[in-house]
């Protein structure tokens, strides 16, 4: 590590007031004690003080934090993760798996925090930790952290210039963090747009001889002489603004939801033809983990379950979690499979491109309507009628294949967008990484000829120490040892 004119480098240790760990105790149950700050209260540069724990402390004075206080994680995946102090809001410890630093300047503090968020610091907990015999930044490693001092009065210029710029940049994270929620609200919206005929409204003035819309009702539930799905929708009472030309029906008219086979558990095997269960499923895709399978000559007898290349299944057990519906397009890698029991496959009519149902079984409306039939708290789930007494509007099919084309046009463009986001993301985590190294290597600020260099800053510190040390009243800070045992 090369240091400016002026500048030095120096050990953690030689600005450090003490270097200690943390208190060894629980959480406690009980609302009284002082807070017990742990290496998960501390995220994000951030600690939320309601969240964090009490315990019982018989050695407050010691293990006490005040403003200025820098915490460092000492062990596990984020060894090194640090956080100062600013404010303590009522009396509060930390636990023994941090490691606290007191220093005798305020500025300091602040400048060794945010150095530690530079890549020249990473770098050294990791070579230092893995060079100890249990891996982790102790407080040996921290004591010997090598750091690039500049003039105090530098100090001074880096830490509000590196602030300021840190705080547009994590004002700038903040603002893209946003966007993929604006998206998935965009998507929604613009799904909602075809199906209102937004997307081809200039497309119909052009086509004004399309006939209107047929329905087909799907001849599977004619023959067995259920009730139509339409008759249901009608009789519900539901209207939907949408063109003229369209048909306002129920999805069983226009197609079945056919239900996996109940096959027994029992004839499962650990080869052999997959079995598509509701666990298999995500919103959007298949996840073939925890496979069950049936042998090829049984599997051969069920060919009515038979999945195809194109098909478009539903789980009907927990058919939404957090990310959405679990509705997905059997794709090639998916086969050969079988469906299994409470895992839906659709079978459409002429009169409905597979892709346009698809496209709407993606839709708010659909998604609310499931959510609407689900029943069971444990296990939420929905049945054949559930789906398809589903409100359907039904555009012709050459309508039908133009809003397929326009939502495909819409996606691309969305798509680039979110490129650009998740682009714009990157170049800023660069931007900070390039600021942090330009503050730590003399390049953020203008550097004053006249400024007192490093030294003099290190000798205030060796002759503060010696006061403190030469003092006849009690220690307020315990020499660096090891904690008594480790249960935090």
């Amino acid at each position: 590590m090369v240091a400016p004119e002026g500048w030095t480098v120096v050990r953690l240790a030689d600005l450090a007031a003490a270097i200690q760990y943390g208190y060894t105790a629980s959480a406690s149950a009980r609302n009284v004690g002082p807070r017990l700050v742990r290496i998960t209260d501390l995220q994000q540069g951030h600690v939320d003080w309601d969240s964090v724990p009490r315990c019982e402390c018989d050695e407050p004075d010691d293990y006490a934090l005040a403003a200025g206080d820098l915490l460092i994680a000492r062990t596990g995946a984020t060894t090194g993760k640090s956080y100062l102090v600013t404010s303590v809001p009522e009396p509060a410890v930390y636990a023994s798996y941090l490691i606290r630093i007191k220093f005798f300047d305020q500025e300091v503090a602040r400048y060794v925090a945010l150095f530690m968020r530079s890549e020249s610091y990473w770098r050294q907990i990791t070579i230092l930790s893995k060079g100890t015999a249990q891996p982790g930044a102790n407080a040996s490693v921290l004591a010997n952290l090598q750091i690039p001092l500049p003039p105090p009065s530098e100090i001074g210029r880096i830490v509000r210039s590196l602030s300021g710029f840190l705080e547009m940049v994590k004002e700038a994270r903040t603002q893209l963090a946003a966007i993929p929620t604006l998206i998935e609200q965009l998507s929604d919206s613009i799904l909602a747009a075809a199906f209102r005929g937004d997307l081809t409204a200039e497309w119909r003035k052009k086509n004004s001889d399309i006939e209107r819309a047929r329905v087909e009702t799907f001849r599977l539930r004619k023959k067995n002489g259920s009730r139509s799905a339409t008759a249901e929708l009608r009789a519900a009472a539901i209207h939907f603004n949408c063109p003229s030309t369209w048909r306002q029906t129920a999805l069983g008219d226009i197609a079945e939801l056919q239900p996996g086979y109940a096959f027994a558990s029992a004839s499962f095997k650990s080869t052999g033809v997959r079995l598509l269960r509701g666990t298999n499923l995500t919103p959007g895709s298949t996840r073939w983990e925890n496979v069950v399978r049936l042998d090829r000559d049984v599997a051969s007898e069920f060919s009515e379950y038979e999945l195809r290349l194109g098909d478009i299944v539903v789980a009907m057990d927990r058919p939404i979690i957090s990310t959405g519906l679990k509705v997905a397009r059997i794709a090639s890698d998916d086969l050969p499979a079988l469906l299994l029991q409470r895992v839906g496959r659709f079978r459409t009519t002429p009169v409905v491109r597979p892709a346009f149902l698809y496209e709407y079984l993606q839709s708010k409306r659909f998604r609310d309507h499931i959510a609407g039939q689900a029943t069971g708290t444990q296990l939420p789930h929905i049945s054949a009628t559930d789906v398809e007494s589903c409100p359907f509007v039904l555009p012709s099919v050459p309508e039908q294949d133009e809003i397929l084309r326009a939502l495909e046009k819409a996606r691309s463009e969305i798509k680039g967008a979110a490129d650009v986001v998740e682009l714009a993301a990157a170049n800023l985590e660069e931007l900070e990484r390039a600021i942090l190294a330009k503050a730590f290597s003399g390049e953020l600020v203008p550097q004053h000829p006249n400024d007192e260099p490093a030294a003099v800053l290190l000798e205030r510190i060796r002759v503060q120490r010696e006061v403190d040390s030469s003092r006849s009243r009690r220690r307020r800070w315990k020499p660096i040892s090891p904690p008594r045992r480790e249960t935090n």
